[in-house]
């Protein structure tokens, strides 16, 4: 984790995508809810829609929110299958983060 958010692959994900995250993970948002827009989340977050697109594209990976083309973004709660694809995603998360740490 770095001051603008954690890191994700090769990059740093900015905070709020986190906050979706456990929002998501503690039922704020339940399986099949809308999320809000990306116009509203941008607005929430003092962020830019480009911005809020890239957090939805890391949770669509994260198999935590389905895109519906015209329609919206939709919490996808994982399943058994999911739940193992996300423990290695985030190991290897890790790993990759702990590669690129230089403090």
């Amino acid at each position: 984790m770095t001051e603008q958010g954690k890191c994700y692959g090769n990059i740093i994900i900015p905070v709020h995508c986190d906050d979706i995250e456990q929002l998501i993970l503690h039922k704020e948002y339940k399986d099949g809810d809308c999320l809000p827009s990306e116009r509203v989340l941008a607005t929430q977050y003092g962020v830019s829609r480009n911005v809020i697109r890239e957090a939805i594209k890391i949770l669509t990976e994260k198999k935590l929110v389905t895109n519906v083309i015209g329609k919206g973004n939709y919490v996808t709660l994982p399943n058994e299958t999911n739940l193992v694809d996300m423990v290695e995603s985030a190991l290897n998360t890790s790993a990759s983060c702990l590669l690129y740490d230089t403090e």
